[in-house]
């Protein structure tokens, strides 16, 4: 029922609409007091009302009053506020004095409170929104990569659509997600996905997640709440922080209406080393059916030409030169491009206020065919509806169309590409298909094979996985607050995410895949997610104390269903699942539910001192007992309990300790069994034993922090120090063949993570038409195993062809062990009698770690009169990563590392065993082809392939430029802004050199890999803002 009332809001916010009238105008300008500069995003407030507005770039404001009797509040960050009455004025102009003793900056906390910064007790940092909408990205979590102190980015490599992983002060879950809670307008959202081997380092394939569905055009503040202590409130699923986004609302005052348009060009970084000296072929001859470039020299001669064999309808020279083709690969990728544009209006009155905006977003990737289509759809009413109660209703609907996304890994479309031999030429393998006599579509290679070496790129990114992926969404939100007395008022709120994902996939026949005949799949998903809380409050001042107490309530329901369908045609390539041979079938479903109340206050002495306190109580159905977790948090603002030198504008301390519980997946506590039906049916039990006595993970964090500023607030420092241990981890172990289940879930397992993180801000220049700002941030952690489990001093976290990633007692979360070179007890590798080095038997070389020893970001921002300038360098520095792409092209042959030896051999530097514990020097020469062959085979010994993922790039570059009101005049014009963008321009350091270290194989918890995948892209484009 409540599902329906919510969607039922549409309507109500359409009609919403008709009810907002015109008013009064009373106009002026804001400037600053000593400067006399405008001051743009200055508040203006109807005092006792919800009636608001804002100061253009030039300080000028315009808002609605109800009558003569009205208080206009005029307030601005680091300034003092000011009340003006209306009266008879209709222009009032207002010059803000500096506020040195004050730290006006808001923040929105738990759920959707807003506090000012100086009272919270935790570590906090608003983000600022403009490049959002600007630097555009299709997923709004790419544009906090180098903003956010502790806050570690990647994504995946699936093309425009792909997922991004985002983790605040390292990982703490063992098995559990690492990823932070997204929180839009006070009411937790959906950000799963899902992923094909999320856990396997050889990829799979990620559907998009939830945040990318968020229009940065709607997003009005975004505040990322760091640690438990901030997250507290918001339970379970909180224990990893919490992004928390408020979205756009109207405004009182004259209705405004902006159109804007974003387009980004894309284009494909070119850092693969591939040789242009050797062929296709093997030991050092020309073989025309060769997945390898294991050839002779590219000396131009004439070669039989493969497409002869392949292609009936081929009708050019019967040889080819066998030449070098140095961008054959990078041909491949094209030039991808984004473009949304977007219309919103605002309306509103003292009484109603609406928000109206519509984006459209088409994109098409650097890979033929892959290709996004979105549109977002967001409506808002807020309503005073008497004097004490208050609505806010919000509807937001999405639907999006991706068409081949793409996959990572040795079935990607990377394999293909980065293992073309070297020379084949672009402009034959580029006609990949042809119909042969009896009128059936064939793939015209020299090979016949997707997926592997040797497979046409085109063929594998437009008929080896023709897929398209439908997403419809709705996001509902309901909120009333009822004002008993100006200090006690009650909120119930309820919201739902509720999101239908429909997948088809058709993959073309070949000879060597699918029968010959192709095979089709349907897969539908359905995910909701509904939130229902309450909230009383009450908040008071006695004397020098304020007192602000709150006791909540909240349930969450999450349903989940899938069904998947598909097999291997009858008749080739017709794709429908009444074509399917043998139709196979599997759906699941679960529903999950975690019932809560809690409590929080907040205790103030004359404005700068504060005691927080929490607590919270859970209910959740996939754990058999009930937990309880506590906060408690202490801030002085010291600037205004003492007199400090008048260098320093503010000084403020904190300390903060927090318990956040975590829950697991439903069915763990009790066994399950599934029942198949036909002939009889059968009913089997799952292969892992569940636990009946889980108990929920346990992350217990303290912080302390300073908030220092200096010169009048044109110098600031923020610092925090944090150490979380998260305890009762709740992962899977191996269990024996005699227990008749394959593993087991347990509690276990303690992480301790700790670290520092900085934020640095500076004004160095202000004056009256030129200013600079910089903000710049540093963080660094660890991330320690304490203990596994009883009996056990390690845990495989992950696992594929190239790396395990396991969690080792006294070790750190995010080690990499893959199979080495076998050594000597000095550390000489060891060869065979044939001189080829040996590998070690099992994944035990430990290769590096992951996590970066530490991340930051410098960002400045330049302004003068109407143009402004801006960029943002991203660091990250240390960790390591292991590439599956360079090891398999050096195994055939592609890679400029192989180039040495090709001409008289390699004796590899190691030694020979001699059978009786001794060794000798190895005198064997071998080919490099040999050597190479031995090295990059699918289970590759993969020391030579540990990079350094240390980099520094040009994250965000942008420069805008204002049309002067005085040149817009009376043209019906309020605004008009143009910006020219960029991001991922460049980099100033790689030490990866070969591949962007930060695109990983997947969104899971085993990160560190690269395995084939596409390029990264720079984007470059424009952006143009009208506002009428």
């Amino acid at each position: 029922m409540i599902k329906n009332v919510l969607k039922l809001l549409f309507v109500i916010c359409l009609f919403g609409f008709q009810n907002l009238e015109a008013q009064t105008t009373v106009k002026g300008t804001i400037t600053d007091a000593q400067s006399g500069i405008p001051i743009p995003g200055a508040n203006v407030v109807v005092k006792g009302t919800k009636t608001s507005t804002s100061s253009d770039f030039d300080g000028k404001y315009t808002i609605t009053v109800p009558n003569q009797s009205a208080v206009l509040v005029f307030s601005y960050v680091g300034s003092a506020s000011q009340e003006a009455p209306v009266g008879t004025q209709t222009t009032i102009n207002v010059a803000l004095g500096a506020a040195t003793q004050q730290l006006g900056e808001v923040v929105v906390t738990a759920l959707g409170i807003k506090r000012e910064k100086k009272a919270i007790t935790y570590s906090a940092q608003n983000v600022s929104v403009d490049e959002l909408s600007e630097a555009r990205s299709l997923n709004v979590a790419n544009s906090l990569s180098g903003k956010v102190a502790g806050l570690n980015f990647s994504t995946t490599s699936n093309g425009v659509g792909s997922s991004s992983r985002i983790t605040l002060r390292g990982n703490r879950s063992l098995n559990g997600n690492n990823q932070p809670l997204y929180v839009v307008d006070g009411v937790p959202i959906s950000n799963g996905t899902t992923t094909t081997n999320p856990d396997i380092d050889t990829g799979g394939t990620t559907q998009p997640d939830g945040i990318s569905n968020i229009n940065p055009e709607d997003i009005a503040s975004m505040t990322v709440l760091k640690g438990p202590s901030a997250a507290a409130l918001y339970g379970s699923r909180a224990s990893n922080g919490v992004i928390v986004i408020t979205t756009k609302s109207g405004k009182a005052g004259k209705t405004s209406v902006t159109l804007s348009s974003n387009f980004m060009a894309s284009s494909a970084y070119n850092l693969m080393n591939l040789q242009n000296e050797y062929g296709q072929g093997t030991n050092g001859a020309y073989v025309a059916n060769s997945s390898s470039s294991w050839g002779g020299r590219l000396d131009g001669s004439q070669v039989s030409n493969w497409q002869l064999v392949r292609n009936p309808n081929y009708a050019g020279p019967a040889t080819q030169s066998y030449s070098p083709q140095p961008n054959n690969v990078i041909d491949f990728y094209k030039t991808g491009y984004n473009l949304a544009n977007t219309l919103t209006v605002t309306a509103g009155n003292e009484k109603a206020q609406g928000y109206f905006s519509y984006t459209n977003t088409r994109a098409e990737g650097i890979v033929g065919g892959n290709q996004l289509d979105r549109h977002n759809l967001n409506l808002r009413l807020t309503s005073k509806i008497s004097d004490k109660l208050s609505l806010d209703v919000k509807t937001n609907y999405i639907v999006q169309d991706i068409d081949n996304l793409l996959r990572t890994g040795e079935e990607s479309i990377g394999t293909s590409a980065y293992l073309l031999p070297r020379s084949i030429a672009y402009n034959d393998y580029k006609n990949f298909e042809y119909f042969d006599a009896a009128g059936q579509r064939q793939v015209n290679y020299f090979l016949d094979e997707t997926g592997s070496p040797g497979g046409n790129p085109f063929w594998s990114a437009l008929r080896d996985d023709a897929r398209t992926d439908k997403r419809n969404r709705f996001i509902g939100l309901a909120s009333l607050k009822y004002e008993f007395t100006k200090t006690l008022s009650l909120q119930g709120r309820a919201g739902l995410d509720q999101m239908t994902n429909k997948n088809v996939r058709n993959r073309y026949a070949t000879n060597a895949f699918n029968s010959n005949l192709g095979s089709y799949s349907e897969s539908y998903e359905t995910v909701s997610e509904l939130n229902i809380d309450a909230l009383l409050s009450y908040n008071e001042k006695f004397g020098d104390f304020s007192v602000g107490l709150n006791a909540g309530a909240s349930s969450l329901q999450q349903n989940n269903s899938a069904l998947n369908s598909g097999g291997v045609l009858s008749k080739r390539n017709y794709f429908a699942l009444s074509n399917v041979q043998t139709v196979q079938s599997t759906s699941t479903a679960s529903e999950k539910r975690i019932n809560s109340v809690y409590g929080f206050g907040q205790i103030g002495f004359r404005n700068y001192l504060f005691l927080d306190l929490t607590a919270r109580n859970d209910w959740s159905s996939t754990l058999p007992t009930d937990y309880f977790y506590p906060s408690v948090g202490l801030s002085a603002v010291i600037s205004d309990m003492v007199k400090l030198p008048e260098t320093i504008s503010f000084a403020k301390l904190r300390a903060s300790y927090a318990q956040v519980g975590n829950d697991t997946d439903p069915y763990q506590t009790q066994q399950r069994f599934s029942y198949i039906g036909g002939n009889g049916g059968m009913l089997y039990g799952q292969s892992t034993k569940a636990n009946p006595n889980l108990k929920p993970e346990i992350s217990s964090s303290t912080e302390f922090g300073a908030d220092i500023r200096f010169f009048n607030n044109r110098l600031g420092l923020d610092f925090t120090y944090f150490n979380t241990l998260t305890d009762n981890q709740i992962f899977y172990i191996n269990t024996p063949e005699s227990s008749s289940y394959s593993r087991a879930i347990v509690n276990g397992g303690d992480i301790e993570n700790k670290g520092i993180e900085l934020t640095l801000t500076a004004t160095p220049i202000q004056t009256e038409n030129f200013s600079w700002d910089i903000t710049a941030n540093y963080a660094s952690y660890k991330s320690k195993v304490k203990s596994i489990y009883d009996g056990r001093d390690e845990l495989v976290l992950g696992e594929g062809r190239l790396v395990r990633s396991k969690v080792v007692e006294g070790g750190e979360y995010g080690d990499l062990y893959i199979k080495g070179f076998q050594r000597d007890p000095n550390g000489n590798i060891i060869v065979n009698s044939a001189g080829i080095p040996l590998a070690t038997n099992g994944f035990d070389v430990r290769a590096g770690n992951f996590n970066p020893d530490w991340t930051g970001g410098f960002r400045n921002s330049f302004k003068y009169k109407d143009f402004s300038l801006s960029f943002l360098v991203d660091f990250r520095i240390g960790g390591e990563v292991i590439s599956y792409t360079q090891a398999r092209q050096a195994g055939l042959g592609v890679s400029e590392v192989t180039l040495d030896g090709r001409q008289g051999g390699i004796i590899v530097d190691g030694v020979v065993a001699n059978g009786n514990g001794t060794y000798s020097p190895n005198t064997t020469s071998i080919t490099a082809e040999q050597y190479w062959t031995a090295i990059g085979q699918r289970t590759p010994i993969a020391e030579p392939f540990i990079y350094d993922a240390t980099n520094i790039r040009l994250r965000e570059l942008v420069f805008g430029y204002s049309l002067p009101k005085r040149i817009l005049g009376n043209s019906g014009f309020t605004n008009i802004d143009f910006s020219l963008v960029g991001r991922n321009l460049f980099f100033f350091v790689n030490k990866a050199k070969y591949f962007d270290p930060e695109a990983g194989a997947g969104t899971g918890n085993l990160q560190g890999i690269e395995s084939f995948n596409i390029p990264s892209t720079r984007d470059y484009g424009v952006n143009v803002k009208f506002g009428f």
